[in-house]
């Protein structure tokens, strides 16, 4: 075939006419009565809320939905909807996905206010449904409840369904328009609800651990976010943010933490609060921590004086106290600025000392976490020692797992000698 210049023009503007049609069939439609093309647009209205829809499911006397249904609806609100975008689908003899679902795998996306241009439109059922998003009022489907979403295409308004097809005759360039009608369930400044506020403390290294669980009824959760001190939760979207404990923000209810966060000695006060994809901060909620960071301390003594500090046999501060195979009698004394003491222990000849690993001291008393200065003591049993020199370090704890520092912990130290003079004689 020889293009000619008038050829050329017809040929490009039939490309350009096939190019712009929003299609569902491959290539350039062949529009005829036999195979008509039809076109379809869906328009979405949203409402202040669900009080505000038409409730048309199964009324007799539904108007036909037209291309102005939508608009003559927003504009007869005087205000409490609107014209929304919004995504659709379309499907040819396509069972219905589920009324509450989102995107269904195998149908034809395509937008709010755009004309959709189908081919063949002749060749079985065509049904279309809307993309059902989280935070809207659900279908409540084939029931007669009238608290529900809605969709209507062409002259179906039978059920309150997301399933609606074309059920008027169809001809060659005929145009249809379907309507979906929904408010939000979610209404502006109802956020997430903060429970379960949960703060786990660290003090022998001054952190703590905070858990919370964020529910919303309708919506998504989105984040969540904690602040340390004050009367309040700081300003919106300027905390520190809390992660979501599977991992992702994709819920209605979520299990928030923060870890390893770093505090002060002292009473606080940590405020949480979350909020979901429609943008609601949920109210915030408070707790009081008293965080006690400081570790225990040892008192010195001086010299014949056993009221305070660590003693071996009575002795202040035993330097190579001599016990032959005696064993000795281990004292001290262990404080702390706000806690009481709840227990002390002991080593002998250990380099690298561990918590929790020593020996264990009675109080004088009898009673341990009764005081912030607690006595005591020890028979230490150096049976199972050599003969020589041994050093001995007291460590305690108070009640909220503070261990004294081992480079503060006080040492003393005793010789065993259990070894009998040698007498020689020379013998001449």
């Amino acid at each position: 075939m020889r293009f000619t210049k008038s050829t050329r023009v017809v040929f490009f503007l039939m490309l350009f006419i096939c190019l712009s049609m929003v299609s569902v069939s491959s290539g350039c439609p062949d529009c005829s009565d036999d195979n008509p093309c039809i076109t379809v647009r869906a328009d979405k209205v949203v409402c202040d809320s669900e009080s505000d829809l038409p409730n048309w499911g199964g009324v007799a006397g539904v108007p036909y939905i037209d291309s102005t249904t939508a608009s003559d609806y927003v504009v007869a609100s005087n205000g409490v909807c609107s014209l929304e975008d919004w995504e659709f689908q379309f499907g040819r003899n396509e069972d219905n996905p589920g009324n509450n679902v989102g995107d269904a795998d195998g149908w034809i996306d395509f937008d709010s206010g755009v004309s959709l241009t189908i081919s063949d439109a002749n060749q079985g059922t065509l049904w279309f449904r809307e993309v059902m998003e989280f935070g809207y009022v659900p279908f409540s489907g084939d029931g007669g409840s009238d608290v529900t979403a809605e969709f209507y295409c062409d002259g179906d308004s039978f059920k309150y369904d997301n399933y609606d097809y074309i059920s008027d005759e169809i001809s060659n360039g005929d145009s249809f328009y379907c309507v979906g009608f929904n408010a939000l369930e979610c209404q502006e400044g109802n956020g997430p609800v903060t429970s379960d506020l949960d703060v786990s403390k660290y003090p022998e290294i001054c952190q703590i651990k905070i858990e919370a669980i964020e529910n919303d009824s309708c919506s998504i959760i989105e984040e969540a976010e904690y602040f340390l001190g004050g009367a309040d939760c700081g300003v919106e979207g300027t905390g520190v943010p809390l992660a979501a404990e599977d991992g992702d923000f994709d819920s209605l209810i979520e299990e928030v933490i923060g870890t390893y966060i770093w505090v002060n000695d002292g009473s606080l006060n940590v405020h949480v609060r979350g909020k979901d994809i429609l943008g609601n901060w949920g109210e915030c909620q408070t707790v009081q921590i008293n965080l006690d960071c400081l570790p225990p301390f040892y008192p010195t003594c001086e010299e014949g004086d056993n009221d305070l500090g660590i003693a071996l046999d009575g002795v202040c501060n035993a330097d190579e106290l001599l016990v032959c195979g005696d064993d000795p009698l281990l004292t001290a004394t262990v404080c702390d600025e706000e806690s009481a003491i709840q227990l002390a222990e002991y080593f002998i000849d250990e380099d690298s000392p561990w918590n929790w690993h020593g020996i264990n001291m009675s109080a004088v008393d009898g009673t341990y976490l009764d005081e912030l200065c607690e006595d005591v003591e020890d028979i230490i049993d150096i049976s199972g020692l050599l003969d020589g020199t041994h050093y001995v370090q007291v460590h305690g704890k108070d009640s909220q797992e503070n261990w004294g520092k081992f480079e503060f912990s006080p040492i003393v130290s005793f010789i065993k000698d259990t070894t009998p003079p040698k007498v020689e004689k020379n013998i001449t």
